[in-house]
């Protein structure tokens, strides 16, 4: 759990417990990116109390409260680090993906829009090797994937 000043920059990070604190993932709040928070308008001086579960064994995780409403015009945004523990050589489960490289980079952001239907985020991109990042344009279930 994180606060976030809605008038304030605010990032920050969630690493793996390894011995080298690997990244798993950088999330950054422009200023005034949270427009509603239960119902209610979020002032630009005000804190959210946001929470980030991340996904038991996959490189997913969940941005709570669901009643959290961003600003189009500024979402926050998220990096993900996948280097160190992902395995590509599930590429060749389907036929689309002739190698490993073409597998990494079909990879993309997905939201759970509603139970089991899962849709691709706005603007996911590869800013560096075995590196995605994306706008989060809601909170709820967030996975990186590649279709099948």
């Amino acid at each position: 759990m994180f606060s976030v000043k809605n008038n304030l920059l605010r990032t920050f990070e969630i690493r793996h417990r390894d011995p080298a604190t690997t990244l798993f993932a950088q999330f950054t709040f422009p200023p005034r990116s949270i427009a509603q928070v239960n119902g209610l308008l979020v002032c630009d001086t005000c804190t959210v109390l946001v929470t980030v579960t991340l996904a038991p064994g996959a490189y997913g995780f969940t941005v709570s409260p669901p009643s959290l409403v961003f600003r189009l015009s500024s979402t926050p945004t998220v990096r993900l680090s996948y280097a160190q523990y992902s395995d590509l050589s599930v590429y060749d489960s389907s036929a689309r993906y002739p190698t490993e490289a073409a597998f990494e980079q079909a990879l993309e952001l997905w939201f759970e829009r509603d139970p089991g239907e899962w849709v691709a985020s706005r603007n996911s991109s590869h800013p560096a090797a075995m590196m995605l990042q994306s706008a989060l344009d809601e909170p709820g279930a967030h996975l990186i994937a590649a279709l099948k």
